[in-house]
C-alpha cells in the first residue's frame, strides 16, 4: 500500500492510499493520480509493486521527475527510466511535490483497501514577522496580557531542552481550554522533513498526529494558521467509513533569525474552534518560546563542550605523563647507564625516546591551543634571553635529524643580544615548532638555519630552509588552527600537525607577531618579539 499525499501544487494536502499493483500518474484523467500541469505528459509515469517493494517507473515522459530523499536528488526519465522507492521520499513531477508513505505489497495485501481525503477551511492567518505588533493589540486586554504572562511564567529559568520542551506543550496546553493535544515538531527548511518531537495530551484524550500540511505552508510562508479539517475515508470507492474532524493551530518556532521548528494546537471536540485571537497568542508565546528553547540548546551545547574539554584535557594528561615517563626511563638506556648500547640497539632506543619526546611536545601543544585561543589565556611575561630559550628546542631538533638521517641543524646568534618579552616556556616550544617545520619542508641535504638578532627594537628569531616553498595562496592559512589538518592533506604534504597554529596564538599572546618570508626572500619563518629594553608602562 502507498499513499500519496500532495505537498504542493493545485490540490495540495490531499491524501489517498492505493494497494493496487499499479498506481499511474499524468494530466490525462484516465490516471489515479491527475495532474493538471503543462509540464506533466498524458501517461507520466508509475508506481509498480513489485518483488515486496515499489518502483517508480518513467512511462518515456517529456520532462522526467525528480525523487527527493534528504538531502539528495535522483532524475527518473528517459535515460534512467526507474528507481527504487523508499518510505517517506517524495516526487517531483512538473509543479507538484508529492510525499510517499509505502506499507510493503506483501503487508498491504492483508489490509483493505481505504482511500481518504482531508478537506480544510482556513479560519485564521497571520505573519510571524507581525509578532510585535500582534503583542501591542493583545496586552490591551488585560485577561489575554496575564494568559500570556502565565504561559512564560511556565518556561522561565528552565534550561534542560527536554524539560523546556515539556513546560511549553504544558503552558499551551493549560491557555487553550477546548484544546485535546499539542506538539511540537522539528523542520528541515531545505528538505522540509519533519520529525515530532514531543507531545503531550490532556485528560482522556490521545495525542493528535502532526498535520504536514500545516508544518510545511507555516514554514514556507513564515506564518501562523488556523484551519478546520475534516479526513473522510472510504472503503475503496464505496461509502464513508469513518469521518474524523478536527481544528488545527500551527506556528513556527522562529527566533527572528532562525527556524527551530513549529508547535500545533488541536481540539478533536466537536463544537470546539479555536478564534482567531488564540492564533494571535500563540504566534506571540511561539515566538517567545522559540527563544527559551535555543537558549537551553546553546546552554546544553556548552555544557557538552565543558565536559568534552574536561575529558579531553584529562586523556592529554594521561598521555603527556605516559610520554614523559618513556623519555625518562629511555634517556638512562641511551647514556649507557644501564649497561652499553652499539649499533641498531642505540639507534632503536634514540628514536624510541625522540618519538616519546615529541608525542609529549604535540599533547602538550594541542592542550594549549584551546587555551590560547581565549583572550585571557595565562602567559607569564618576563624578561628571556634568546640563547636560552633556543639552547633545549635546538638540541631536540639536532638529534631529531640525527635519527631521521637530514642535515644537521646550524645556529647562528647574534652576539650580546638582549632579553625580550616572553614567556620562556611557550618561546622554547615556539622555536622548536619552527625548526620541526623547516625540517619537514626542507631538503634532506640541506640543514635548517636557525639565527637569531634585533631589529627595530624588537628580537628577531628566523628559522629558514632549502627546497620547496609554501604556494602563495596558503601563506597566511598555515597559521590557521581550524584549516590546517584540511591544508595538509590537500597539499600533499606529511602533516607538521597543529604546530605552526600554535605558534601564531602563543606569539600573539607574548605581544609578538609571527610570518612567513616573501617568495622573494627564500623559505622563512619569522617571529619578532619585543626587547626588554624597549618595554613601557
Amino acid at each position: 500500500m502507498v499513499t500519496v499525499t500532495v505537498i504542493e501544487g493545485q490540490r495540495s494536502g490531499e491524501q489517498v492510499s492505493y494497494d493496487q499493483e499499479v498506481v499511474s500518474l499524468g494530466r490525462s484523467a484516465s490516471n489515479a493520480i491527475q495532474i493538471d500541469d503543462e509540464n506533466v505528459s498524458w501517461q507520466h509515469s508509475q508506481i509498480m509493486a513489485r518483488e515486496g517493494h515499489y518502483v517508480y517507473r518513467d512511462l518515456n515522459s517529456r520532462n522526467g521527475s525528480v525523487i527527493v530523499r534528504g538531502n539528495r536528488r535522483w532524475t527518473v526519465d528517459r535515460v534512467v527510466p526507474e528507481f527504487e522507492l523508499e518510505d517517506g521520499d517524495r516526487v517531483i513531477v512538473g509543479q507538484t511535490v508529492l510525499e510517499l508513505a509505502i506499507v510493503e505489497p506483501e503487508v498491504a495485501r492483508a489490509l483493505a483497501t481505504r482511500s481518504m481525503r482531508t478537506e480544510r477551511t482556513e479560519l485564521a492567518v497571520t505573519d510571524i514577522t507581525d509578532v510585535d505588533t500582534i503583542y501591542e493589540s493583545l496586552r490591551r486586554d488585560r485577561e489575554t496580557l496575564l494568559a500570556i504572562y502565565e504561559m512564560e511564567r511556565k518556561v522561565h529559568l528552565e534550561f534542560d531542552p527536554a524539560r523546556m520542551r515539556e513546560r511549553v506543550l504544558e503552558a499551551v496546553l493549560d491557555a487553550y481550554e477546548g484544546a485535546s493535544s499539542v506538539s511540537i515538531a522539528a523542520v528541515d527548511r531545505q528538505s522540509l522533513q519533519i520529525t515530532e518531537v514531543s507531545s503531550l495530551a490532556a485528560a482522556g484524550q490521545e495525542p493528535e498526529q502532526v498535520s504536514q500540511y500545516m508544518a510545511h505552508r507555516a514554514v514556507r510562508e513564515s506564518k501562523a494558521v488556523c484551519s478546520d479539517e475534516s479526513r473522510i475515508e472510504r472503503a475503496g470507492a464505496g461509502p464513508v467509513v469513518a469521518q474524523t474532524d478536527r481544528c488545527v493551530m500551527c506556528a513556527p518556532l522562529w527566533t527572528g533569525r532562525d527556524l527551530w521548528g513549529v508547535i500545533q494546537v488541536f481540539s478533536s471536540a466537536a463544537p470546539s474552534r479555536f478564534s482567531a485571537q488564540d492564533l494571535e497568542l500563540l504566534t506571540v508565546f511561539a515566538s517567545r518560546a522559540s527563544v527559551a528553547l535555543a537558549n537551553a540548546e546553546l546552554n546544553e551545547e556548552r555544557q557538552r563542550t565543558a565536559h568534552f574539554r574536561e575529558l579531553t584535557d584529562y586523556l592529554a594528561n594521561e598521555l603527556r605523563g605516559a610520554a614523559t615517563g618513556l623519555v625518562g626511563w629511555l634517556a638512562p638506556l641511551e647514556e649507557g647507564k644501564l649497561g652499553q648500547l652499539a649499533g641498531l640497539q642505540l639507534e632503536a632506543v634514540r628514536t624510541a625516546r625522540m618519538g616519546a619526546q615529541m608525542v609529549s611536545t604535540m599533547v602538550t601543544s594541542m592542550t594549549d591551543l584551546a587555551q590560547l585561543k581565549q583572550p585571557n589565556a595565562p602567559v607569564k611575561l618576563e624578561p628571556v634571553r634568546l640563547d636560552t630559550a633556543v639552547a633545549v628546542p635546538f638540541r631536540l631538533a639536532r638529534e631529531m635529524a640525527a635519527c631521521h638521517g637530514i642535515a644537521e641543524p646550524i645556529y647562528r646568534p647574534e652576539a650580546g643580544l638582549p632579553p625580550v618579552i616572553a614567556d620562556s616556556e611557550l618561546l622554547q616550544r615556539v622555536v622548536l615548532n619552527l625548526m620541526l617545520f623547516g625540517m619537514a619542508w626542507g631538503e634532506a641535504s640541506a640543514p635548517v638555519i636557525l639565527t637569531a638578532g634585533r631589529k627595530d627594537g624588537t628580537g628577531l628569531l628566523s628559522v629558514e630552509w632549502s627546497g620547496d616553498q609554501v604556494p602563495e595562496k596558503h601563506r597566511e592559512d598555515i597559521f590557521d588552527p581550524d584549516t590546517q589538518a584540511k591544508l595538509w592533506k590537500s597539499m600533499g604534504r606529511r602533516s607538521v600537525g597543529t604546530g605552526l597554529a600554535f605558534c601564531s596564538l602563543a606569539v600573539r599572546h607574548m605581544g609578538g607577531r609571527i610570518w612567513l618570508g616573501s617568495p622573494t626572500s627564500g623559505n622563512s619563518l619569522k617571529v619578532a618579539l619585543l626587547l626588554a629594553s624597549q618595554k613601557t608602562g
